[in-house]
């Protein structure tokens, strides 16, 4: 009863003869329903938890395919939260117990902390290293290293200078298949 007196009150203040005063009677009354109890004051349960919530707050959840108050949503990310922080502290040990039964099983006796340098230095080197493929006489088929991008590259001109994907300047030093 009261939402239909505030919408006949809106109505007959519309018809107001200017426009501010019209702005200013029709934001007035919507301010007034604003407060009323069809609002945001309805408090409905929620179907997962049974807790009753405002209305507004419920939010619909991909995870639950229904909607469900806030308090559902909190504790489903805290729960994936603290599964996902156990999920990868088990699965750094896991690779940090295989990383080294390799590196004991496959190293001679006599290895030592300059010979771990140095294979780090020769990975490091072979990983600068740019293969590109023969197209013709003067091109070449590069991939850039930042973003994965293949293109041609004319060796004569030595055009273009930068990937035309992320701009990354073409590194000249590369070997040629």
């Amino acid at each position: 009863m009261r939402k239909n007196n505030a919408l006949k009150k809106v109505f007959v203040l519309a018809n107001h003869k200017s426009t501010a005063d019209k702005f200013k009677y029709y934001h007035l009354t919507l301010k007034n329903m604003a407060g009323a109890d069809f609002g945001g004051n309805i408090k409905v349960n929620c179907k997962r938890c049974g807790k009753p919530a405002a209305a507004s707050e419920f939010v619909l959840d991909p995870y639950y395919r229904m909607m469900v108050c806030p308090a559902c949503v909190k504790e489903r990310r805290e729960g994936k939260r603290k599964e996902s922080e156990a999920e990868k502290e088990a699965e750094k040990k896991i690779e940090e117990q295989k990383k080294a039964e390799e590196e004991t099983a496959s190293r001679p006796p006599g290895w030592d902390e300059e010979d771990v340098y140095l294979e780090k230095a020769l990975k490091a080197k072979q990983n600068m290293k740019i293969l590109v493929k023969r197209v013709d006489e003067n091109k070449v088929r590069y991939m850039c290293k930042k973003c994965g991008f293949t293109f041609n590259y004319n060796l004569r001109t030595e055009m273009p200078r930068v990937c035309q994907y992320c701009a990354a300047p073409v590194n000249k030093n590369f070997e040629i298949e």
